[in-house]
C-alpha cells in the first residue's frame, strides 16, 4: 500500500464512538453518530429515522439491500417485525453470526 494513503491512528483509552455508515457506488452519505449503548427501541427508531429514508431515496424501486450484524437488538422481535413490515422497500441480507469476513468495516 502506498504510504501516502496511510494515516496514523490515535488511541484514546476509555472513549469509544459508534457510527452508522453506508457503502455505495452511487451516493455519498454522512456518518450518523449512534449511542454506544443502543437498545431495541433506539435501534428501531434509528431504522425509521435514518435507514428507511435513505433506502427510499437511493433505491425507490425497493431493490436495496441492508446488511446488519447479529447483535441482540438487531435480532429482536421488535426490530425483525419492523424490517418485515418494510420488506417491500428493501431486503435484509441474511448472514451467519460471528462472520467478520462478511463485515466490510472490519476489513478497513
Amino acid at each position: 500500500m502506498d504510504p501516502a494513503c496511510q494515516v496514523g491512528t490515535v488511541q484514546v483509552h476509555g472513549v469509544s464512538i459508534m457510527v452508522w455508515c453506508v457503502f455505495s457506488w452511487q451516493f455519498l452519505v454522512s456518518l450518523v453518530l449512534v449511542p454506544t449503548s443502543l437498545n431495541v427501541i433506539q435501534y428501531v427508531e434509528f431504522l425509521g429515522n435514518h435507514l428507511h429514508p435513505f433506502m427510499l431515496y437511493c433505491h425507490p424501486h425497493g431493490n436495496g439491500v441492508y446488511q446488519q450484524d447479529n447483535c441482540t437488538s438487531h435480532r429482536s422481535r421488535l426490530a425483525t417485525a419492523w424490517l418485515d413490515e418494510h420488506s417491500s422497500n428493501f431486503s435484509v441480507m441474511n448472514w451467519p453470526p460471528r462472520s467478520p469476513d462478511l463485515n466490510p468495516i472490519e476489513n478497513l
